[in-house]
């Protein structure tokens, strides 16, 4: 077994104990802490980086989000031991390959072979490539210092913790990223559509690009959105559509109960495309919808999956006990859940994206 350090003692190590098993892939000498507020963690101890070179090791695992400046201290501290240096993405991708190396499935090997070349990222497909020299025009609207781009010829405002145009193209780029027609993200394909004239609830709006790619079809829209930073925005955008918009700053639930909603008691009327990302709420939120759900005879919707291990036979289940037949979109992601602060997922695993219902006529 691999002797190894491993450098830090926060979320990511963690993270690679707990869903990783790391101290059984690896003989665990000691873990490395520039701060040293805990003698041991997991019952190993924990020591200072001038302590390194007491230690047989042939590894250090850099269990921190700061790899970069590990990387650089490593570097300064001119160490006389030969080692190597692995990532939590090393290890991830080792474990997806040990994984997944036996199936058949073609989009699992098309993914393991993608992987050969290039990092663990949400979207492992060839087709991510292509956004990475495209240009995107940013601009900044100094009446409500807020900076937006042209999407289909309207305007799209951007939360005003994204402060600068680099932060915005990339954010806007990993949008279009998650709706490119190969995406296993992409909300809208075949009958699962939007169509004129319909009542849509875009769950978890965020910036409110899927509402605005189909203002113009629709006769309403409820965006939903629990993080106040982009409300604002979204008021920005939909000014001039308010009277087809209702943005309701809310966390959506199974019940209503404090700053909690159900969707059946902020909505009173059939709707006819539902669309949900929140972040691993998504079934909970299934369960405050039931009303809603039953009730609109013309329903379809895409609701996220990838969150939580279990939620896609979860949420398919709960779908199709409300009259909906439902099917999982294709391919599949890899979510980081060190990126989200999620610890009730598994980076070990590819999942699937979303899963998309259409309302069974009878």
């Amino acid at each position: 077994m691999k002797k190894v350090l491993m450098w830090g003692t926060g979320m990511v190590a963690q993270m690679l104990i707990e869903k990783c098993d790391i101290l059984l892939r690896y003989n665990v000498k000691a873990f490395v802490d520039n701060k040293l507020e805990k003698k041991t963690f997991y019952g190993i101890s924990v020591i200072t980086p001038d302590k390194i070179e007491e230690y047989d090791f042939d590894g250090i695992i850099i269990a921190t989000e700061y790899y970069s400046e590990i990387v650089l201290q490593i570097n300064s501290m001119k160490l006389d031991l030969n080692f190597c240096i692995l990532t939590p993405q090393d290890i991830y991708k080792q474990m997806i390959y040990d994984r997944y190396c036996k199936s058949t499935e073609k989009d699992i090997q098309n993914i393991l072979k993608y992987l050969i070349n290039h990092d663990l990222q949400m979207f492992p497909y060839n087709f991510v490539d292509e956004y990475d020299n495209q240009s995107v025009s940013v601009y900044f609207d100094d009446k409500c210092n807020m900076y937006y781009v042209y999407h289909n010829d309207k305007k799209l405002y951007f939360a005003k913790y994204l402060n600068n145009s680099k932060k915005v193209e990339s954010y806007y780029k990993s949008i279009l990223i998650e709706q490119d027609k190969r995406s296993p993200h992409l909300y809208q394909k075949g009958t699962i559509c939007v169509n004129k004239g319909d009542v849509i609830v875009d769950v978890g709006a965020a910036e409110g690009i899927f509402t605005l790619e189909n203002i113009d079809a629709i006769a309403k829209a409820y965006l939903i959105e629990a993080n106040e930073q982009w409300i604002e925005a979204l008021h920005r955008t939909f000014e001039p559509y308010k009277d087809k918009i209702d943005i309701k700053h809310i966390f959506l639930s199974s019940a209503t109960k404090g700053r909690l909603a159900a969707l059946d008691d902020i909505i009173d009327e059939e709707v006819d495309f539902i669309k949900m990302d929140i972040e691993g709420y998504e079934w909970e939120a299934l369960i405050g919808a039931e009303k809603t759900i039953k009730k609109s005879q013309k329903l379809r919707c895409s609701i996220c999956t990838y969150h939580r291990i279990f939620d896609g036979e979860l949420i398919k289940q709960k779908l199709e006990s409300y009259g909906l037949r439902s099917e999982y979109s294709k391919g599949y992601v890899w979510f980081n859940p060190l990126q989200n602060g999620y610890m009730n997922s598994s980076p070990t695993y590819l999942v699937k994206c979303l899963v998309r219902g259409k309302k069974l006529i009878n």
